[in-house]
């Protein structure tokens, strides 16, 4: 049988994932939801759920709501 390779387990992605959210946000403040969507490349509803554990360990905080880009409000983080 050919060589097995040990894959990443459902923890190890979602910590990794929250660190590209955070390094993002270092690099780019303030960003939304849709706009780190973009920028990760990861679904929104991954962000929303990562954004809401980063924001329960208090990491983050939402600062306000991005009008800019169109007329639905975008909470910014």
């Amino acid at each position: 049988m050919g060589k097995r390779y040990r894959t990443g387990d459902q923890a190890l992605v979602r910590e990794i994932n929250l660190s590209i959210i955070l390094n993002c946000l270092r690099e780019t403040f303030p960003l939304s939801r849709a706009q780190l969507a973009q920028i990760t490349g990861l679904n929104k509803t991954t962000i929303s759920s990562l954004v809401r554990e980063l924001i329960a360990r208090q990491f983050v905080r939402e600062i306000g709501f991005d009008l800019s880009e169109s007329r639905v409000q975008k909470e910014t983080l």
